[in-house]
């Protein structure tokens, strides 16, 4: 069970990361250029203060936990570890979209690609310090765009 809770912990975690991102996003002008998908909503909570969410962790011989599986009403997500422990990928599929996050060996999201319903498709590359340096993006209403963005996180190139 303790596993089950770090699991669902760990992907709230990334939960909360997607939505500063995309506000992040939004507020630089960025949002019609990286089409990042928002995966799935917070978990439900029924009346009788019981959380909406089933989930299986698998450990490996020594203890690690190594997989993680979680199913909410609205989405599910299947988390994986490398031998040290650290969540490596993420996949999650919710009710806005679907969602790929592959960290580094410090657990840092490095590329995030997703499809969502209201964002269109979109690939984000992340630098080691947690900059968005590129970005491709597929928006219905606005077609194809690409981003390239300096340390800094100011734009170098945008297209179109």
């Amino acid at each position: 069970m303790r596993e089950i809770q770090e699991l669902t912990r760990r992907v709230e975690v990334l939960e909360g990361r997607v939505r500063r991102w995309r506000r992040t996003t939004l507020l630089a002008a960025l949002a019609g250029l990286l089409a990042a998908a928002a995966v799935w909503g917070a978990c439900s909570q029924s009346a009788a203060g019981r959380h909406d969410r089933l989930g299986l962790a698998l450990a490996d011989p020594y203890g690690v936990d190594r997989a993680g599986l979680a199913v909410t009403s609205s989405g599910a997500a299947l988390a994986l570890a490398a031998a040290d422990g650290v969540e490596r990928t993420l996949l999650s599929v919710g009710t806005d979209g679907s969602g790929l996050f592959i960290n580094d060996e410090q657990g840092r999201t490095r590329l995030t690609a997703g499809v969502g319903q209201t964002m269109g498709s979109g690939l984000i590359l992340t630098d080691g310090e947690g900059v968005t340096r590129a970005g491709l993006g597929l928006d219905e209403s606005r077609g194809p765009s690409m981003i390239l963005l300096r340390e800094d996180g100011t734009p170098l190139t945008t297209l179109p």
